[in-house]
């Protein structure tokens, strides 16, 4: 059978209710033998009282009956009639006190009969005096009828008060055992009780108790983060603790398990593998979606490196064909100028000498219409040169500032290039430590 919680504080229970009833039994029983015994005490005070009452009332009415035949006053035959009266209540109470008792009953019984002979006998005295035969009555009393009877009177009269005053020394006797019994049993029951409450309420701080603070705890440092005190089963228990303890290791395991995949997760491991424990395991499926995006999103990096890589290595051809475009681009500029200068030095001579020739027809323009004419369309010729010569050189010029231009766009894709070939590595290098 599977002791759980319930069943345990239940059994415990049972065992104090037990227990109690036990005790209640016990003080019950007791009381009920005091209870007892304290009617027949009382009964056998009583059964005493009225022993003891019928010599006085009899004694009552053989004075008033004694006291009307010597003086013949009614006063004393009402008290004579009243002292009858009380002495047959007082003998029908005791009659009625001892009937349980079959020895005493016929004691009674016989002290009925004898009280019923003398009080006849003192009544008939009364008769006999108002008969006018007093005399006769007086020498009944002188053979001395009345003290037999008397006598016999006394007797069971002490016969009774020697019985009971026996049955009550041993009601006494039982009566103080059974209160020593009732206090044995009060105090052994109250002992018992509590013993057996401190030891349930010792099981229960034990088994019920300890444990649960002892989760309690665990799961106040759980809440704050700290996974480092785990729950320890320190016995094999089948009860709601033990379900609970067993809850609180998977809780705990789970928990530590999932702070170790985020710590793999956060080193760029993405080979770690998440399995939900069910389709309720919320945190489970979320690390386990968190996982395959990082592995998509690592793989679009990486798609995106390689792009980049190639893009790169075609930029870097690209700006190497630029670089030497450039190259040859500025040696063309170069020779061209140089050529330009040449053209410059020999336009300056030949125009040198344009003026020198013209200065020369001038002072043989008398000699010569003809070469006149010859060195006027020559003059013109040059001058001609001369102008096409001074647009080739502003050309040149423009041309030279136009390749100064191309040449620092070629050092900033040069730069670019680099720059991209260095974050096409820096990315190849993070998805190879993903990996």
């Amino acid at each position: 059978m599977k002791w759980t919680i319930a069943k345990k504080l239940a059994f415990l229970g049972g065992i104090l209710l037990a227990a109690f009833f036990v005790l209640a039994g016990i003080t019950y029983n007791n009381i009920s033998k005091i209870d007892m015994h304290t009617k027949g005490l009382n009964k056998s005070f009583e059964i005493l009282a009225a022993n003891n009452a019928l010599a006085p009332s009899l004694f009552s009415a053989e004075s008033a009956q004694r006291s009307y035949l010597l003086g013949g006053s009614q006063g004393y035959l009402k008290q004579y009639r009243a002292s009858v009266a009380e002495t047959r209540s007082t003998v029908l109470r005791l009659k009625e006190l001892t009937s349980d008792d079959k020895q005493l009953k016929k004691m009674t019984e016989d002290l009925d009969n004898m009280l019923a002979s003398r009080l006849n006998s003192l009544e008939m005295g009364i008769d006999m005096y108002d008969k006018g035969m007093a005399d006769e009555y007086i020498r009944l009393i002188n053979d001395g009828v009345g003290i037999n009877l008397m006598n016999k009177v006394e007797d069971a009269k002490d016969f009774i008060e020697k019985t009971e005053k026996s049955k009550l020394n041993q009601q006494t006797e039982i009566l103080a055992e059974n209160n020593h019994s009732a206090q044995y049993a009060i105090i052994w029951g109250i002992g018992i009780t509590l013993l057996l409450m401190f030891g349930t309420a010792y099981y229960t701080s034990r088994n019920i108790s300890t444990p649960l603070s002892r989760l309690a705890d665990i799961a106040n440092t759980i809440s704050q983060g700290n996974l480092s005190q785990k729950p320890i089963r320190t016995e094999a228990r089948s009860d709601e603790i033990g379900i609970l303890t067993d809850a609180f290791i998977q809780m705990h395991d789970y928990l530590d398990r999932m702070s170790h995949i985020a710590e793999s997760l956060s080193k760029n491991d993405l080979s770690v593998q998440v399995d939900p424990l069910s389709d309720q395991d919320n945190l489970g499926i979320s690390f386990a979606l968190m996982t395959d995006n990082l592995r998509l999103m690592v793989s679009d990096v990486k798609d995106a490196a390689r792009m980049i890589s190639g893009s790169s290595s075609q930029i870097a051809a690209l700006t190497s064909q630029l670089a030497a475009s450039s190259t040859e681009t500025a040696a063309a500029v170069s020779e061209t100028s140089t050529t330009l200068e040449e053209i410059k030095v020999t336009a300056n001579q030949v125009n040198q000498k344009s003026a020198f020739v013209s200065e020369s027809a001038r002072n043989t323009a008398q000699m010569t219409q003809n070469g006149q004419k010859s060195v006027n369309e020559t003059l013109a010729g040059m001058s001609k040169i001369k102008e096409q010569m001074t647009f080739i050189a502003d050309s040149i010029v423009r041309l030279s500032e136009q390749s100064i231009a191309i040449g620092e766009i070629i050092s900033s894709v040069g730069d670019l290039a680099s720059q991209s070939n260095l974050l096409a590595r820096e990315c190849f290098n993070r998805s190879s430590k993903s990996r």
